[in-house]
């Protein structure tokens, strides 16, 4: 059987993808904000964080509904 995640990665599309796509893994993966920063085409500096989530809003009635994905880049923290 063919194993596209290593057993003590996270089972994610990210680590799969990656692995399906000739990387390794374990020396490449660094969570899912940097690829999504990536398909942006936001470079990323080696103190930069990078981080993805989904934003639900609730109504009057507690109802929820996922709003649009929402990605930003903060300001540089680097003093002029």
């Amino acid at each position: 059987m063919l194993e596209t995640v290593p057993s003590d990665m996270p089972p994610g599309s990210e680590v799969a993808n990656l692995a399906v796509l000739g990387y390794d893994v374990k020396q490449v993966y660094q969570g899912r904000g940097v690829l999504e920063a990536a398909s942006m085409g936001i470079d990323l500096e080696s103190d930069d964080l990078a981080m993805r989530c989904n934003l639900i809003c609730l109504d009057e009635q507690g109802s929820s509904s996922t709003t649009q994905q929402v990605t930003s880049r903060p300001r540089s923290h680097s003093s002029s």
